[in-house]
């Protein structure tokens, strides 16, 4: 299966391990995070049901700005991004619906993400 890249919309930055040294601060997100996803099977996908983007990408507010959830879901239970690596949700593939439709686009879990 070929897979597609997940453009980084504009207005969204990477995230930073800034403040998560912090215990207390990174169980408070990763709570938030965990309690608004559902499992799907077969598949396995954690898909955030909360915020989305225009073009359908989920997000959720963490260090005081709008993220893109996949990459704080990395983050927080992988590690750092190294600058220039965009994450290739392997979920998502040229089978999938449209764009905004795909349901993939709100998937945060860390299985289904690969650095590119």
């Amino acid at each position: 299966m070929q897979q597609l890249t997940n453009p980084s919309p504009a207005p969204f930055t990477v995230p930073t391990q800034a403040g998560l040294g912090n215990p207390a601060y990174r169980m408070r997100v990763l709570s938030r995070l965990m309690g608004g996803i559902e499992i799907t099977r077969p598949t396995g996908c954690w898909l955030w049901n909360h915020g989305c983007s225009r073009d359908g990408h989920a997000t959720v507010s963490f260090q005081g700005r709008l993220r893109l959830a996949h990459w704080v879901a990395w983050i927080l239970l992988v590690a750092p991004v190294p600058a220039g690596v965009d994450l290739v949700r392997t979920c998502h593939t040229r089978q999938c619906s449209p764009q905004r439709s795909c349901r993939h686009l709100r998937c945060v879990n860390p299985r289904h993400l690969v650095p590119a």
